[in-house]
């Protein structure tokens, strides 16, 4: 359905541009903090959404005529990131979290996890450990320090 990772970073990008445009400040922030720094897609992203918001522009798109994509059951999402969200943040709590002091066996797992999910070979079992160790680190946490934590 859709080409490149450029392309489909592009389109998630543009929708919630467009979609967000009429709710901006006059001094529009243009950092894109969760991009990769001078990027050429983050450099495409904000020409393109720069030329369809200016009416001066011939690719000008009128706010009525502005359609938003939000889809995030995994469809999209999961087409353009290599892992599952509670993976990514089980890595982080266990090897990146200062505040948490991981056993020597569930970092080891976690490195593998995240070495898995980049390098397309995950560990035997991925699935079932990362659930039992996912409990494990936390464990004694109420939904709401979940919650927290994961904002």
């Amino acid at each position: 359905m859709f080409g490149s990772l450029k392309q489909v970073t592009c389109i998630v990008g543009v929708s919630l541009s467009l979609a967000l445009a009429g709710c901006q400040s006059t001094t529009p922030d243009q950092n894109l903090s969760y991009w990769t720094p001078q990027s050429q897609v983050a450099k495409d992203f904000v020409s393109y959404v720069n030329e369809v918001t200016d009416p001066k522009s011939e690719k000008f798109i009128p706010k009525e005529d502005r359609i938003a994509v939000f889809d995030m059951d995994g469809t999209l999402v999961g087409e353009t990131y290599p892992s599952y969200f509670d993976w990514v943040m089980f890595t982080h709590k266990v090897l990146r979290d200062p505040n948490y002091k991981a056993p020597a066996y569930m970092k080891k797992f976690a490195n593998q996890l995240e070495e898995g999910w980049k390098s397309g070979k995950l560990p035997k079992d991925a699935e079932k450990i990362h659930a039992k160790y996912s409990f494990e680190s936390f464990k004694g946490m109420t939904i709401d320090e979940v919650q927290a934590y994961a904002r």
